[in-house]
Parts: structure tokens; sequence; C-alpha cells
């Protein structure tokens, strides 16, 4: 009876190597697989790297352009190089995506701006509840900015450029009196171009203008003129007066 147990045992332990064995031949198989696999996802990173080796992705964020619509997420690509000092290089592109479902829904690329821009600020520019895009440029000395606006579409739920604001210099919004300023300043805040907008009728209307020439001589005077919209819809002169001493404005002003 015991030399037939121990064949038994001698058969359970030549069947349990077998299965061994096949463990570690399916183990090989799969970590080869494994390999194969991450080398191609590795080579299709490295190429996805050098198609866009003149681009990087520079930041992400999200934004709640108002509380009834999901936020959206933010990509901006830069273009590499072209300023030197991160952050403040071209911008190449612009992703945004549904942060809801991750959809992309809009791509505002460098063949939608006309000049280098670089920075982006969110605003109600239209003073509809929504939150806009205001994407600008470096800026000057004496923070003259040049850029475009795109205001949100509450039907499309895309950005769309708003070229009634294409001519102006540092657009700013003022929430509570729903005015636009423009403000274009030079010769040390001298010489400045400075004008206020309203929307009527859906179209945004130059209501008020003023304006200071530096005098072409050091004995001339400074030209100030002040223009105001009356209700007819004319520019009416308000003020015209040469000042000894140049008047100074800034955006302070309108919030005292």
């Amino acid at each position: 009876m015991r030399p037939f147990i121990n064949f038994f045992i001698f058969l359970f332990f030549v069947f349990s190597f077998a299965c061994n064995k096949d463990n570690e031949k399916q183990n090989v198989k799969n970590t080869v697989q494994d390999t194969l696999s991450n080398k191609t996802k590795t080579e299709n990173n490295s190429n996805i790297k050098k198609t866009d080796d003149k681009y990087y992705l520079d930041s992400t964020f999200y934004v709640l352009v108002n509380k009834g619509v999901s936020p959206f997420k933010f990509e901006i690509w830069r273009v590499k190089g072209s300023f030197g000092v991160k952050h403040f290089d071209d911008i190449y592109k612009i992703n945004i995506y549904d942060s809801s479902s991750g959809k992309l829904l809009q791509t505002i690329d460098s063949s939608a701006m006309a000049d280098v821009l670089t920075q982006l600020e969110f605003d109600d520019y239209n003073f509809d509840g929504y939150l806009d895009i205001y994407i600008k440029d470096r800026c000057a000395i004496l923070d003259n900015c040049r850029g475009i606006v795109f205001i949100y579409g509450t039907n499309t739920h895309l950005f769309n450029i708003a070229h009634e604001f294409d001519e102006m210099t540092t657009v700013r919004a003022d929430q509570k009196k729903k005015m636009i300023y423009s403000l274009n300043r030079s010769a040390a805040g001298a010489s400045f171009v400075y004008e206020k907008f309203k929307y009527t009728d859906g179209k945004l209307i130059l209501i008020e203008s003023e304006t200071q020439e530096v005098p072409e001589t050091s004995q001339g005077k400074y030209h100030y003129v002040l223009k105001r919209r009356d209700n007819s819809g004319s520019m009416q002169t308000i003020s015209d007066k040469y000042l000894k001493e140049p008047r100074m404005v800034n955006y302070n002003d309108e919030q005292k």
C-alpha cells in the first residue's frame, strides 16, 4: 500500500512542476507583450514630441464663464524661444475643452491673431453675464496693450472675435457703469487718447473722447479736447483748450 501512495505523491509533484513551468512561460509572454506595447507607446510619444518640437504646452487651467455653464478647460501652447522667457513666448494656439466630457470644443490658433499675442484676461466685455477673452500682446511702455476680444456665444458655446474692439488700446470693462474704456498714452502720459464706449441696441458706440497733444515747442501749451455724444447721437465738443500743465489720466480715475 505504501509504494502505491508514494507513486501518487510523485505524480503530484511532477504535475505541479509542469504547471509552474507553464505559468512562467505565460508570465514571460505577458512581460514581452507589455514591453512591446510600452515601446510602441514610447515611440508614438517620441513622434508627437518631434512633431511639436517648435511648440510647448505652457499651462492648463479651468475657467467658469457662468454658473450655468460647465467650466472650460484651457490649454495654452506657445512658440519655443520666440521671446526667451517662459509664459511670455508667443501664443501658438489655445485649446478649449468641455471639462465635463473632455471634448475639444474650439481651437484659437495664431491665424486668428493678426499680431503677436502673449497674455490672456477674462472679463465680461458685452455685459451679458458671461466671461469673455481678451488676448493681448506684451504691452508697450505706459501699459499700452493691443489685442483681440473674443465674445462668448451663449447659443454656440464658442468664443468669437468681436471686431468692434480691434482699434482699442488696453481695453477695460466697467461692470458697474456698463462701459468700455480704451486708453493710449505716450510722452510719459502727457499725450493720450482716452475713449469711453457703451452698448446701444447691441452695438458698441463711442460716447466720450478725451485727447491731449504735446506742444511742439517747450514754450507751447498742451492741447486738450473733450467730446461727448448728445441725445441726438452727435459728438459735441465740450472743452477745447490749451493747458500750461498737462492733464494726466488713468483708469483709476473712473473707480473713485
